[in-house]
């Protein structure tokens, strides 16, 4: 009998037994009992939540609910601190994972040594059995060193639960208070005991999970890759995205060294002072072992050559090296034995945790990962096992494609010495071509910045057009732009590519008034071998190039009629032959088509078909010239200029005002690419910091005193309409009128007077049925789209002349 019911016996000697027929005993035990039993019903309520809380858990949800999980049983149980820790694979230390306190407890260590600290109860704890200190179970005698570290942390009764994966005790889940009391009834221990092992559970499912996830995204990665550096910024990207570690890096062979192929996260500083492992003598010459091999410096060097000493915990049986704090570090470089120099560039950065798991194939290491991050205790056992399985993945995808590459060159000297082999290589190179030309295309498409910001200026024109490509980039619908030659139409094709669901394949262009009629069928649809004269292999069509992406049709006003039908087919039935080819090809292609011409006249004339016209405007776009938007036209210079200066060795700093006055008067017949090729012209022949532009503007300049024009160029444009209106008696419209001299609709002009306040300053001076007519005519009404302004593609054939976009200048 233990000593408390010892004293439970004398004690019950002077006390009164009650007969348990007595009514009140009964009552007393029948609350008991109930109070017991309902207490027992809002536990087995409580595993039961945390039960359907664990059920399908996402990996990125599981770490919250743990944390989750153990506040409910703090909040229980009434208890100070509620913790789930993890034993190291040598048992030597406990890493607390997850815990939930009260307000102002003492945080349990993140790192526990279990020999040192709590040798008896760790001893018990890896045997399977339940260890608990509260008012009704003692501490041994025998754990005075427990009792020392348990005084140190505040804990006056504890409950730790041993929890085994397979036959080893893996995880810990504990309890404790800084009162003695007995808040664990005994009837709940296997009832959190269960708890416990869900929440193992449910951490090495997820790992599993995890580690299948982020193997088969290396696999794929890898089985895309065409060569070593594509893979290795895929697998760095990877890993620095999956793992959370800030800095990642690959170290390859390469000669007598091992240099940073690929890096995340690393200072330009840290990858260039450590970027060469090879120890040189004074001559700076590569310093070599008895061996013949070189001498490679700092703990990579190591790692790399597997000459490290086995007695050092930081290695790991499979030549890995990592440690969690800058302590275990520095305590390695003290304690290193070995002949290898070592550099502390991780303590200098302030690096923490440090792992380097070594990339080796058939029995060779040829290179290294390696793990760096400024937080403690990032590491452990179970993590860095996980690396090295990762790593044997990544080092044979590596040796796979060296060996792919290798073969490559050997094909290509054994092609040229052998001719005969060309047919069998056809194939191979048709894949190629195509694999090549898809490259090039994405390449070109990843080098261009695929947003607005392409698009330089703030006018309304430009606003309404910009509107238009929000409203369809987002749909499979044909757009036709239309504008004049140098107007920048390629810029808002890319525009809406980038912005639609097919942003992520090819954007394939076609100029159709580059080629020849003889070879646009072929560039549009591709040919087979022997089709014509000169196809001596198979060819891939632009429309195959685009399956999936955009095709874009310049100057398809410039289309033969032939090749217009042809071209109506694929937009009907969304498939075409090859030429030379009876195999129907089915393609998913959506088309913007571009034309500095009038389709309409061109219709009247029998030169374009109205049927693919009618396709290829589901919804038009007119991009405006450049003398509709006069107040782009200072931040188109100034773009021109900083774009260009670097290249052409100039540095312009003004511009003086009479001649970005005169830029912005002047019509610019050839638009945008008018300006930027004067612009680059004057750059070359001024010779100062001031733009000149006399020898090459091919409009007038302003000469003499400096002009007393408003130098705000909203109040010049103001200035300069009202000017030209007076010239022409304030007639907007019929012969001599304004609008024909500035080069624009009379809407226009109505729209750019009211914006900038401009009103006859008398009535006698508007001439009749011009100012005066506010509406406009019927015809321009029936003209205009949804958005109000007037369209040249939405004209009907009673509706013909030339129209313009409303805008505003500045």
């Amino acid at each position: 009998m233990s000593q408390n019911e010892n004293s439970h016996s004398e004690a019950g000697r002077d006390l009164h037994v009650p007969n348990k027929n007595d009514v009140g005993f009964r009552q007393r035990r029948d609350d008991l009992n109930a109070a017991d039993q309902a207490e027992h019903l809002r536990f087995e309520q409580l595993v039961a939540d945390l039960a359907g809380q664990l059920v399908n858990v996402s990996v990125d949800a599981l770490s919250g609910v743990i944390d989750d999980v153990l506040s409910q049983l703090l909040h229980f149980f009434e208890v100070d601190r509620c913790a789930l820790m993890e034993f190291s694979d040598d048992k030597r230390l406990v890493y607390t994972r997850h815990a939930a306190y009260r307000d102002g407890m003492l945080s349990q260590p993140e790192i526990i040594e279990v020999r040192r600290d709590f040798p008896f109860l760790g001893e018990r704890l890896l045997a399977g059995n339940v260890q608990r200190w509260d008012a009704q179970h003692a501490l041994s005698d025998e754990a005075e060193t427990d009792r020392a570290s348990l005084d140190a942390l505040e804990v006056r009764a504890f409950l730790l639960i041993p929890i085994a994966v397979g036959s080893s005790v893996t995880h810990l889940m504990g309890f404790n208070v800084a009162k003695l009391r007995n808040p664990w009834p005994e009837r709940f221990v296997p009832r959190l005991r269960l708890i416990g092992e869900m929440l193992v559970n449910a951490i090495k499912h997820n790992e599993t999970h995890d580690e299948r996830s982020i193997t088969l995204r290396i696999l794929t990665k890898a089985s895309a890759a065409t060569n070593v550096n594509e893979l290795l910024q895929g697998i760095t990207g990877l890993l620095h995205e999956w793992s959370g570690y800030e800095a990642i890096g690959i170290r390859l062979h390469e000669g007598d060294d091992y240099p940073y192929y690929e890096t995340r996260g690393f200072s330009a500083e840290f990858v260039k002072s450590e970027n060469h492992l090879c120890a040189q003598d004074a001559s700076g010459h590569t310093r070599c072992d008895q061996q013949g091999d070189s001498i490679l410096e700092c703990l990579c060097g190591a790692v790399l050559r597997g000459r490290f000493d086995p007695q050092l915990a930081c290695f790991t049986h499979c030549g890995s090296f990592w440690i969690n704090s800058q302590a275990e570090l520095q305590h390695v470089s003290d304690q290193w034995e070995g002949s290898t120099p070592l550099r502390n560039r991780c303590l200098q950065e302030g690096y923490q945790s440090v792992a380097l798991v070594p990339l080796t194939a058939a029995d060779q290491t040829f290179g290294l990962i390696q793990f760096n991050d400024s937080r403690q205790n990032m590491l452990s056992d179970a993590r860095i096992r996980l690396f090295e399985r990762l790593a044997h993945n990544i080092a044979s995808a590596i040796a796979r494609l060296q060996a792919v590459e290798a073969l490559h060159h050997s094909e290509e000297q054994l092609r040229k010495k052998h001719e005969n082999l060309k047919e069998a290589l056809q194939e191979v190179e048709r894949l190629k071509d195509r694999l090549d030309a898809e490259n090039k295309y994405l390449q070109e498409e990843l080098k261009s910045t695929h947003d607005f910001d392409e698009i330089m200026g703030n006018s309304e024109p430009l606003r309404l057009s910009l509107r238009k490509i929000d409203h369809v980039a987002n749909t499979d619908t044909s757009v036709l732009l239309l504008g004049e030659t140098g107007t920048g139409k390629e810029l808002f094709v890319r525009a809406i590519h980038h912005r639609s669901p097919r942003k992520d394949r090819p954007l394939v262009k076609v100029n159709c008034a580059a080629l020849p009629a003889a070879l646009i069928e072929s560039e549009l649809f591709g040919h087979v071998k022997g089709a014509f004269t000169g196809a001596l292999s198979d060819k891939v069509g632009r429309f195959e190039l685009a399956d999936g992406g955009t095709l874009f049709l310049d100057e398809i006003g410039e289309l033969d009629l032939d090749l217009q039908s042809k071209l109506l087919r694929v937009l009907q039935e969304g498939e075409f032959e090859r030429i030379g080819s009876s195999e129907t090809v089915a393609v998913d292609v959506r088309i913007i088509a571009a034309t500095n011409r009038d389709l309409l006249a061109a219709m009247d004339e029998g030169s374009f078909r109205p049927d693919l016209y009618y396709r290829l405007a589901v919804f038009p776009i007119e991009v405006p010239p450049l003398r509709m938007r006069r107040e782009d036209i200072p931040l188109l210079v100034w773009h021109f200029i900083e774009q260009k200066q670097a290249r052409l060795g100039r540095k312009v700093e003004d511009i003086p005002q009479r001649v970005m006055e005169s830029l912005i008067e002047y019509d610019w017949p050839g638009n945008v690419r008018e300006l930027e090729n004067v612009i680059e012209r004057a750059m070359i022949l001024s010779s100062g910091a001031t733009l000149a532009v006399h020898e090459v503007f091919p409009g007038p300049i302003r000469t003499g005193q400096p002009s007393s024009q408003p130098t705000d160029p909203k109040e010049a444009s103001r200035e300069h309409i009202i000017h030209v209106l007076e010239e022409c008696g304030w007639r907007i419209k019929g012969a001599k009128n304004a609008a024909e001299r500035l080069g624009m609709a009379p809407s226009t002009l109505r729209y750019r007077m009211k914006k900038l306040g401009i009103e006859p300053t008398a009535p006698s001076q508007v001439a009749p049925g011009t100012f005066t007519q506010l509406s406009p005519p019927v015809s321009e009404q029936i003209c205009r789209n949804a958005d109000g302004f007037s369209d040249a593609t939405h004209r009907s054939r009673n509706c013909r002349g030339p129209t313009h976009l409303v805008h505003e200048s500045i």
